[in-house]
């Protein structure tokens, strides 16, 4: 069985199939803003932060892992609140579809 290789920098992540999948989840947040300046945001954490090099796979699955980071940049960037009795962020249901690691 073929272990999947998961991107450690901000590079790698721009070549994998990583890029286009939260820019689909973006995307499906319906923001007023342009999702390639949001991504853009979102790429600068990630390169500051070091994130990607920081996931390992006792930490859960990367696309949750991923997930997680991406809906609390944009509940912070676009203060929203997801939780009970606060105002979800339209498309939070559905970013997690893109994120679904298939099984190829």
């Amino acid at each position: 069985m073929l272990q999947k290789v998961y991107p450690r920098t901000v590079e790698a992540f721009i070549e994998s199939e990583w890029y286009s999948k939260v820019l689909t989840a973006i995307r499906s947040f319906h923001l007023k803003e342009d999702p390639l300046d949001t991504l853009q945001d979102i790429l600068v954490l990630l390169h500051e932060k070091d994130y990607l090099a920081r996931w390992d796979s006792n930490r859960g699955s990367f696309s949750g892992w991923l997930y997680m980071f991406v809906n609390n940049i944009l509940r912070i960037k676009y203060n929203r609140s997801n939780t009970k009795g606060g105002h979800r962020i339209e498309g939070a249901y559905s970013i997690d579809a893109p994120f679904k690691e298939s099984d190829d």
